[in-house]
């Protein structure tokens, strides 16, 4: 399994060969978060926002 991580959260890496693109799951919370890419680097980018909205909803209540 690969996995990238952000902010002390995991992501399940894997490949869509179909759609040519990388994608994730984000690991260890209750919503099934999903990020994809066409790159490494914009599959990051997407990881950290996906966080950074789940962090700014907790804190905020809903």
């Amino acid at each position: 399994m690969n996995v990238m991580t952000c902010e002390s959260h995991s992501a399940r890496i894997g490949f869509d060969a179909h759609d040519n693109i990388f994608v994730g799951r984000i690991l260890g919370i209750c919503s099934i978060i999903r990020v994809d890419g066409a790159t490494a680097d914009q599959l990051r980018t997407e990881f950290e926002h996906a966080i950074d909205g789940c962090l700014a909803d907790c804190a905020g209540g809903g």
